[in-house]
């Protein structure tokens, strides 16, 4: 779906967050240090990759990491990178794609000494909260095992498997089904009759999904399972 001509809204922290310091500015060139050691804190092997010798685990977490950045730059290149800081210190990093929708959060991470306090939350809700505002959906993608799955399903964030396994779209159901409806009468129009049975058959999917979760209040309130490293 082309990118609205309009500028799309802040992403915006609460005032409660904002009033103790936190906030959200544009990535700098001088944030690539930080941006790599945040990077290999966030490792999931980062227990087992402390056993390598010193060099080289550091050259391989420096190859990952060029790797990452430059897979984001190809992939997501109007991608908005912003640097999370507490007291004008950066503390974590948010790479939002906001150039079509749904909007795909590419990148969300916190040091670890910021992680489990809510701000994971915090960040994700100011990024649904504008997503309201200029009518657009988002979108995710985790990995399978991820412990933030529960933060995002908390969110109203529901599996699709529009996108890759783990993936995960929409914070409003009727927001995202009425956005896969659009499509699925745009590719009829077009007669690409194959894509829109393809979005058909997702469509009452999520609604089969909706009915499940409406029937089972523990689905729609799930324990506290703990959180990532953006929790």
């Amino acid at each position: 779906m082309p990118a609205s001509s309009s500028a799309p809204p802040a992403i915006s922290l609460p005032t409660a967050l904002a009033s103790r310091g936190y906030g959200l500015r544009p990535a700098r060139p001088a944030d690539a240090e930080f941006e790599r050691r945040l990077f290999e804190s966030a490792r999931p092997a980062a227990a087992v990759l402390a056993t390598w010798p010193t060099a080289t685990r550091k050259a391989f977490l420096l190859q990952q990491f060029q790797f990452q950045t430059a897979h984001y730059v190809r992939e997501y290149p109007q991608a908005e990178r912003l640097i999370v800081t507490a007291k004008a210190a950066a503390i974590g990093r948010l790479i939002l794609n906001r150039a079509q929708k749904p909007w795909q959060i590419v990148d969300i991470a916190l040091v670890p000494a910021s992680r489990r306090r809510g701000l994971g939350r915090a960040l994700l809700s100011a990024v649904l909260a504008a997503a309201t505002a200029a009518g657009a959906t988002v979108s995710l993608s985790v990995e399978v095992g991820n412990p933030a799955s529960g933060l995002y399903e908390r969110l109203d964030f529901v599996p699709t498997g529009l996108a890759e396994e783990g993936a995960l779209i929409g914070h409003n159901f009727q927001a995202t089904l009425a956005d896969l409806e659009k499509r699925m009468r745009a590719a009829a129009a077009d007669l690409e009759f194959e894509e829109a049975a393809r979005l058909r058959d997702e469509i009452k999917r999520l609604e089969t999904m909706e009915l499940a979760v409406h029937d089972d209040p523990l689905a729609r309130n799930p324990g506290e399972t703990g959180s990532s490293g953006s929790g």
